[in-house]
């Protein structure tokens, strides 16, 4: 078929893939694990290569949330006033997604985007 890559059709079976000893992992961005690590058993042969064992970058996120209440006679017995203020990702650190790409997919689709900087949210 015309523009689908064979390697893309498993009739429900995935053959996995093999494991190269002389992999070097590069942890950039762009690429989070090495290709040349691994390669594609023949045909007829299942991969030796655990699942899930290509992890993508760590996650650090630290939130923080101030409030306090105040009573108000005016409002009753049970009348108060809250205010707040609620901080995300406090330390503003970058936090990338997950690769979402194949073993045969080009290094463009490689490019991980990153998630939500600080922010800050008051209320009262």
């Amino acid at each position: 078929m015309p523009g689908i890559k064979a390697g893309n059709i498993t009739n429900g079976v995935s053959r996995g893939c093999d494991l190269v000893p002389a992999g070097t992992p590069v942890g950039t961005p762009n690429l989070w694990f090495d290709p040349c690590a691994f390669t594609i058993p023949g045909d007829g042969f299942l991969g030796h290569a655990g699942r899930n064992i290509v992890r993508g970058p760590g996650l650090t996120n630290v939130d923080f949330s101030m409030a306090k209440d105040t009573a108000l006679s005016m409002l009753g017995e049970s009348g108060k006033l809250e205010f707040r203020a609620e901080f995300f990702n406090v330390f503003n650190h970058a936090n990338f997604a997950s690769p979402e790409i194949g073993l045969g997919d080009t290094p463009s689709a490689a490019l991980v985007f990153p998630a939500v900087p600080m922010n800050l949210r008051a209320a009262c």
